[in-house]
């Protein structure tokens, strides 16, 4: 919001000047904490910094709106739809700060005294969409959610009373006999990745939709590959249509 006001600014006060300069010509661009403002002459320069000297900068390049300063990236980071950015640009240290608040989440619910299946049903609906946002939004590899995921898989065991040997398939597999209300967080994982890939890929904003932009999930596991072998799948399933079986009586 504060650059967007100083980048306004600078441009009213390109539009005063134009009767005065024919040929004033100038570009800003402005991202996350940096202004980049270009000009043709020294004199077109002074009336842009005379305009960014009025949006309060002062020399030491402090933005103050009402008096209050606004801090850096740097001092302290931006926190956008719960995804934290800081001057590094990348996730490593807000993956481990996904996996340290899934610990104490656990223990939290571990703590609660309920009932076992109760802890369960908040993992289910309380704790596990909460989760998938993170996931979704965050570059995490698959390796990194498998690791979660033993440590839910853990608690799951231990309030609904089963052995520790009972696997993941068994808490939750949807073709046994027996299932239980509970989704993988891997599983989680992996279709909301996917949804991002078809959701940028399949933007109408043309500025997103032709960004080039790449989901990355690590090498075990690709998000851009499983929509592709998916898509084919049911490509081929148009092509073929429905197949009739003859069952000879005789």
């Amino acid at each position: 919001m504060g650059m967007n006001i100083i980048i306004e600014g600078s441009r009213k006060r390109n539009k005063r000047s134009k009767d005065r300069f024919r040929d004033f010509s100038t570009s800003n661009k402005g991202f996350m904490d940096d202004l980049t403002v270009t000009t043709s002459s020294h004199i077109q320069a002074r009336w842009i910094l005379t305009a960014l000297e009025e949006g309060k900068i002062t020399t030491k390049f402090q933005l103050k709106i009402q008096g209050d300063e606004i801090p850096t990236i740097v001092d302290n980071p931006i926190k956008c739809l719960g995804k934290w950015f800081d001057d590094t640009l990348k996730d490593n240290t807000s993956v481990k700060t996904v996996q340290s608040q899934v610990v104490e989440w656990l223990k939290k619910v571990d703590k609660s005294g309920l009932p076992g299946k109760f802890k369960a049903w908040i993992y289910q609906h309380g704790l596990l969409p909460r989760l998938t946002w993170l996931l979704m939004i965050y570059e995490m590899t698959a390796t990194t959610v498998e690791s979660i995921e033993r440590k839910i898989n853990s608690h799951l065991r231990r309030w609904l009373g089963v052995p520790p040997s009972f696997t993941a398939i068994g808490l939750y597999s949807r073709s046994s006999q027996l299932q239980l209300p509970l989704t993988s967080t891997l599983e989680e994982y992996k279709v909301s990745k996917s949804r991002l890939v078809m959701t940028l890929r399949d933007s109408k904003d043309s500025k997103i939709s032709e960004a080039g932009i790449q989901t990355r999930t690590g090498r075990k596991w690709s998000a851009r590959t499983a929509v592709d072998q998916a898509e084919s799948i049911l490509h081929h399933k148009d092509i073929v249509g429905n197949t009739c079986v003859l069952v000879d009586k005789a």
